[in-house]
């Protein structure tokens, strides 16, 4: 079995690609530079949520700046969301029970906004912080719930992430077949957005799927992209 190089294989899998400090820095401008509060709103929700990536303080005061202007403008998908900010902090931190007690609290906030796609996020980042946990039967209900509710609402690149969760927790529950069945769709969902990253995390993890199920030879195709995709990823 091909081994992947450290950096390599633990790649996380989330909804957004890697920030570095100049995009963040813009988005930061664009943050201040915002006269129109609704506009100011979903700038600081995402900043918050990536600048989890690098700073985890800084990314929960932005979240909690966030929080304050969601519940002054009254809008309860952005409080969910700037609260789900904790919770990537929390996680990126490496704290999984105080990112399950933030994304639970996202989650409340979600079902009383009577946004579908703002519920179906809740609850993959639910099912997300289940299987970090290990509590994978959660975290498949979780999965399928927000399959239900997001449908055609997110992108391409959190269908992916959603599928890769399902699928990695089917997998911990030994069902293979289902496992390769989300785990291919999540790959499909990558190379329609052009996530690298997280197409060769995939294609290696399809691999030992594939050799669990006697499939060697697909097994050795998924192994050899992921080796070919890492090497690219990695000459960049």
């Amino acid at each position: 079995m091909l081994v992947l190089p450290q950096a390599a294989s633990s790649r996380g899998l989330g909804p957004e690609p890697a920030q570095d400090p100049p995009a963040l820095a813009d988005l930061q401008a664009q943050v201040d530079a915002s006269v129109e509060p609704s506009l100011k709103l979903s700038l600081l929700v995402k900043l918050a949520q990536r600048t989890s990536q690098v700073d985890v303080a800084r990314s929960r005061q932005l979240a909690d700046e966030a929080l304050a202007l969601a519940r002054e403008l009254g809008d309860p998908a952005a409080e969910a969301e700037a609260q789900a900010a904790h919770g990537i902090a929390w996680t990126r931190a490496g704290d999984m029970d105080k990112a399950l007690e933030a994304y639970e609290l996202a989650l409340d906030m979600a079902r009383s906004s009577g946004d579908a796609a703002c519920l179906g996020r809740a609850m993959q980042r639910m099912g997300s912080a289940h299987a970090a946990r290990g509590e994978n039967e959660r975290a498949i209900r979780y999965c399928e719930e927000a399959a239900s509710l997001l449908g055609d609402r997110a992108s391409e690149r959190e269908l992916a992430f959603l599928h890769n969760t399902h699928g990695m927790a089917l997998r911990a529950v030994e069902d293979v077949s289902g496992a390769l069945e989300h785990m291919s769709l999540a790959l499909e969902y990558c190379q329609r957005s052009h996530s690298d990253d997280l197409a060769a995390s995939l294609q290696y993890h399809l691999g030992i799927l594939q050799e669990t199920a006697g499939e060697t030879d697909r097994a050795a195709v998924y192994y050899l992209q992921a080796a070919e995709a890492n090497q690219r990823l990695g000459s960049e």
